[in-house]
């Protein structure tokens, strides 16, 4: 044995799980047997370093195996991992939670298969885990369609899995599928704080944002609109309707930037597409929990919802009554506003102030 403590006669991986496990641990200094860099070493031969991790977990280890490990799962990479697992799965969670960086991996995680779960849990007892690393955990996830573990990562992370996830929209080719999406608008706010963040966005991420948001525009009503009439500058066809009824249901909901601009601007285009019943079911979603509902049998009237909702919105946040013309151009819509009052609380007095 050279004055490093190897032995060139005698195979690494041996003599490193000798020293690892060993009851007389005290008797040997770690710093001069280099036992990280060494176990680092063999972490790049896959044949030894297999041999090792699986000696050093079939028995108790000290404080000279805890280092030797440590060194080598430091050199490896995701694909080094579940080369050294393939045959003991339940050791990756193990190796990932001495090393996080390594579930930035989707390959991990496709290969993790059976053991994903148990790897997850691991990976999230960490409390020191910094956003770069979280943001990286997140892309994986998307990136290998792990579903189910991404809404357990919104559990775990929250904020820091909306933003990740987000940014991965922004950034990469990826879209979302629906059970992503789907998760997503149990987080609205967070997804709204990721749209107000001052991060530049493109197009797509901002458009994807808006269809998670905007059947729950209620749910944000306290935050500008400035953001989204930039984006609709660039829109045409659906998107644009889309985005649209979007604005309009925040401004029935006095979001802040001049909800009346807001309602001027797409309460006669949304009005119109109703009435020549050519709305789409999508966009009519975005309205549908904003307007009143009708009794039966009339509640199919799409247009008189959204006058009686208009007229609501008057009501509650008492905006000056003469306004309403200005929110709407179309007289035959001037034409609803004595008899949809009456069916709306407060509408009576609200049509003598108008008259």
């Amino acid at each position: 044995m050279d004055e490093n403590g190897h032995n060139s006669s005698h195979d690494e991986a041996e003599i490193l799980t000798a020293l690892g496990t060993t009851e007389y641990a005290a008797a040997f200094d770690a710093t001069a047997l280099q036992l990280g860099l060494r176990g680092e070493k063999l972490g790049h031969q896959r044949g030894q370093a297999k041999r090792l991790v699986e000696n050093l977990f079939k028995r108790t280890i000290n404080t000279l195996g805890a280092e030797v490990l440590a060194g080598l799962i430091s050199g490896l990479d995701a694909r080094d991992a579940r080369h050294l697992t393939y045959e003991h799965p339940h050791l990756l969670s193990t190796i990932v939670e001495a090393k996080p960086s390594l579930a930035q991996s989707p390959q991990l995680w496709v290969g993790a298969d059976n053991s994903k779960w148990e790897v997850f849990d691991r990976v999230a007892k960490r409390k020191d885990l910094n956003d770069e690393v979280v943001k990286g955990i997140i892309w994986a996830l998307l990136e290998s369609n792990s579903d189910d573990l991404f809404r357990k990562a919104l559990n775990v992370w929250g904020e820091r899995t909306v933003f990740g996830a987000m940014d991965w929209l922004d950034k990469t080719e990826g879209i979302f599928n629906d059970n992503i999406r789907g998760s997503l608008t149990f987080h609205t706010r967070q997804v709204m704080n990721w749209v107000a963040a001052e991060t530049p966005k493109s197009p797509k991420g901002l458009i994807c944002a808006a269809h998670i948001l905007a059947p729950y525009s209620y749910q944000i009503s306290d935050v500008g609109t400035r953001i989204w009439e930039k984006l609709e500058e660039k829109l045409g066809g659906y998107e644009k309707i889309y985005l649209s009824a979007f604005l309009l249901a925040l401004g029935l909901c006095n979001s802040p930037d001049d909800p009346m601009e807001q309602i001027r601007k797409h309460f006669d285009t949304i009005y119109q597409l109703a009435w020549d019943e050519k709305l789409d079911s999508s966009i009519w979603e975005i309205l549908e929990p904003i307007v009143p509902e009708i009794p039966w049998p009339n509640n199919w009237d799409r247009c008189e919802r959204m006058v009686r909702g208009l007229i609501i919105s008057f009501v509650k946040y008492g905006w000056p009554p003469q306004k309403i013309y200005h929110c709407v151009s179309q007289t035959r819509i001037w034409d609803r506003f004595p008899k949809s009052a009456k069916k709306v609380d407060g509408g009576v007095e609200f049509m003598k102030k108008l008259l």
